[in-house]
Formats: C-alpha cells, structure tokens, sequence
C-alpha cells in the first residue's frame, strides 16, 4: 500500500511534463526553419529530379524543404536542359525560371528570397559579368551589385549588348533580403543588319551536297501548316549579317537559338531565314522550305524582325566579333546560292557551241569561275560539244547537263 502513493506522484509528474511540452509547441516555435522552392520553366513539363529523385515536372512548387544544397536537373525523355545546384536558405523562398534553349542561348534567373533579414538589400551576380543594372528605369551600376534598397515595389532591368535583356516586377517586403544569380542568354538578332551587295550571277549553283540540311544542325520541327506557310514566286534575295557576342558559339549554336526565340518569343512558324552562311562560306538550311512566303509570316508577328517584302528570299550572314565586313568565300557561296535559286531568270537561249579541241593532257578542266584559282568541277574531252554561255578574259561559260562552268578558251572553239 506504500507504493501506491509513490506511483500516483510520478503519474502526476509525467502529466505535468506532458502538458508542459504541449503548452511549449503551442505559445513557443522549436521546429527547424524550412525551405520553399519554386521551379517555372520553358518549355514546360519538364522533369524534375532533385537530389536524384524525381519529384515532379515544371511548374512545380514545394514547401517544408530542409534548407541546404540541392542538385537539380531539368530533362525530358533523354534530353537534359539544364543541372545545377541551389543552395535553400532558412525560412526563405527560391525561384528558379528557366527558359531553356540550347547552349549559349539559355536565360536562368535563380531568386533567393532570405527572411527575415535585419536588412533591407538586393544582391545580383551575372553571366556575363559588367551588366548593366536599371532600378525604376534608372541606371545605378553593372553586375555583380549590392544595393541597400527603399522601395518595397519596383522594377529590375538588367542588360548587356548582345545578349538578351532581362527585367521584372518585383515586390521585396521590409525585412527581407533578396539575391539574384543570373544567367543570360545570347540574343540572336544583336548587331542584324541588312547588306546591300549584289552577287555575281555568273557562279555555277550551288549543289545540294555542299548544304548542311536541317537535321544535322539540330532543328527543331517547324510549326507551319499549308494556310500558315504558303509557298510564293521567287523574285529576288535579300541578305542580312549578324555578329556574335562571343568567339565561343559556332553557326550550329546560332540556328538553334535563333529558332527557338524566333518560335517562342516572336511566336513565327520557323526561324525566318531561308539559308543562313558562316564566315568561311559553310551554307546551313534554314528555314524548312526555301519558297516559303517569310514576308508573310512577319505581317503577323509583333516584331519587326525583318523589312521583307513578298517575293524576297532571306539569308543570313553570322560573323564572328573579330570581323565586320563578309570575307570573300562568304561572298562566292552567296553567288552560287543566288544561281541555285534563280537557274534560268537571268540566262537567256542561245544558238552559240563550243567544240572542244584537243589538249596536251586529252582532256580539258571546267572550273567554278574564270581563272585557274577556282575550283575545279569535272573534265570534258576533245570533239564534245556544249551550248555557250558568255565570254570573260580568255574564259568561255558553258552549260554541262544542269550546270554551268569555265574553261580555257584556248582550247576550245566558238561557232
């Protein structure tokens, strides 16, 4: 019977311990701080893995997260978009945008919202490094940037030439801290502007072997149907040239970027040129189909991208910073280009043959262009015969089958 009294006292006591512990929880915060993470991409639907878990697709949000670094990948099917890690900080909020693209053409902006904060600031970190901050449309400096702010609401306009502006609304409560880490994309249409040169229409066309076709540059399918992309008569070409921001990014990287942003963006049906050349003459197709009415598609589009004019074919000249003016086998492709487009419109029927007359070697070389410097096309014979196209400093054009080239005039005769 002395037990029971002692028994009643320690249940009493683990009473007192247990409301205690509850009155605690209630009037008094000891859980640890958490995370809150929100991911917005485009395109969307994007799987989302982090720490290699998969826990959704884009748009996604999720809060509770333990604060701390995450690895982060972005993919779709066997494509990856984009990896990186993130760091949570305690009772803050992370907003990762992406829109996602390609290398060299991708624009990320990763918001840490830190709360709260004994301050009241701004901090932003970029890539490229040195651009240019506008607060409320004012300039206040370049990337990277701390600023004490007094504004809760304002407007953050970062940009840099050649490179794609970036700018939001953004509302930062007394008390909280904000830091922006930002990735730039490469603006593809920095530094367009038209070329008035004409090419020389006595180049042989240009083959279909010498173009880089779609697939192999990684195009992305066009959006364009019959009522949204008619076809129209070719009158005449009209050429642009484009300079890089960076030595870094080749032709392949530009047409990807230049797609994506011309679709997603200036919502066209497909990128807006129909051959686009590097500096060393290298021909990439463009645009799906070469009589495609671009002119067309432009009326619709709220930029102005392009002054074309229906009947015009658009091409693009993309140059490295380190060149301003389009070398010269820039220049001869764009030539054979224009004869490959327009075959006939310029060549009228002609009743003059040249016979082949005999050679030291047996045969007689037809060249690109009158001289020797140009490149050689194929070998004709003695006794042949083929029909005259013009005369040029001791050289005779002829048309050979479906094409045209040179050969020495000394060996061969004009009737």
């Amino acid at each position: 019977m002395k037990q029971r009294p002692l028994f009643l006292a320690f249940f009493f006591f683990f009473l007192l311990l247990l409301a205690a512990f509850f009155l605690s929880k209630k009037f008094f915060s000891f859980s640890t701080p958490s995370s809150e993470l929100v991911i917005k991409t485009h395109p969307s639907s994007l799987e989302i893995t982090l720490n290699e878990e998969k826990v959704g697709q884009s748009p996604w949000q999720r809060q509770n997260l333990s604060p701390g670094f995450y690895w982060v990948n972005l993919s779709q099917g066997e494509r990856e978009y984009w990896e990186g890690t993130i760091n949570l900080s305690p009772s803050g909020k992370t907003l990762l945008e992406a829109s996602l693209c390609c290398r060299f053409f991708n624009q990320i902006s990763l918001l840490n919202y830190y709360q709260p904060s004994s301050r009241h600031t701004l901090a932003l970190t970029s890539n490229p490094a040195g651009v240019k901050v506008f607060l409320d449309k004012k300039e206040i400096g370049v990337t990277p940037l701390v600023l004490n702010l007094e504004k809760e609401r304002f407007s953050l306009l970062l940009k840099k030439e050649g490179w794609r502006e970036w700018q939001k609304d953004l509302v930062l409560p007394r008390g909280e801290s904000l830091i922006l880490d930002l990735s730039l994309a490469l603006d593809p249409w920095a530094n367009l502007k038209t070329w008035n040169w004409q090419p020389d229409q006595g180049k042989i066309a240009l083959a279909d072997s010498e173009i880089i076709n779609r697939s192999d540059w990684g195009a992305a399918p066009s959006n364009c149907s019959a009522d949204s992309c008619p076809e129209q008569e070719l009158k005449k070409i009209k050429i642009w040239q484009v300079k890089l921001a960076t030595e870094q990014v080749k032709v392949s990287d530009w047409l990807k970027g230049a797609q994506f942003w011309a679709q997603n963006e200036l919502h066209l049906p497909d990128l807006p040129f129909i051959y686009v050349l590097d500096e060393a003459g290298q021909v990439y197709q463009g645009a799906e189909n070469e009589k495609w009415a671009v002119a067309k598609w432009l009326e619709n589009s709220s930029s102005p991208l392009l002054d074309l004019e229906e009947g015009e074919v658009p091409i693009v000249v993309v140059l490295p910073p380190s060149l301003d003016q389009v070398p010269g086998a820039a220049r001869e492709k764009l030539s054979e280009l224009y004869r490959r487009l327009f075959p006939v419109n310029e060549q009228k029927s002609s009743t003059k043959k040249v016979t082949v007359l005999n050679t030291p070697t047996g045969y007689l070389n037809v060249r690109s262009g009158p001289g020797l410097n140009y490149s050689l096309l194929q070998r004709i014979y003695p006794g042949e015969v083929y029909d005259w196209r013009e005369t040029q400093g001791g050289w005779y054009k002829i048309k050979i089958g479906e094409r045209e080239g040179w050969i020495y005039s000394l060996y061969a005769r004009l009737e």
